[in-house]
């Protein structure tokens, strides 16, 4: 998409769950968003704990765009 910015969300389903709502999941959050803030993100569901933790401030925003 020349000229455009993408919006990538990452989210955690829930521990001890499989992926059977996934697309329905992503499809609801998807929807949520570009009704507050006019954006359409890309929405991938990923396994419990495979998002990085930590006790203090993390960088939860990245931007690859490139310039």
């Amino acid at each position: 998409m020349e000229g455009k910015d993408k919006l990538t969300l990452r989210i955690e389903r829930a521990q001890n769950t499989d992926s059977t709502g996934d697309s329905q999941t992503a499809e609801t959050i998807k929807t949520l968003i570009k009704h507050k803030v006019f954006v359409t993100p890309d929405v991938d569901v990923v396994d419990y704990g495979s998002l990085p933790r930590s006790e203090r401030k993390t960088k939860r925003v990245s931007d690859v765009r490139e310039i």
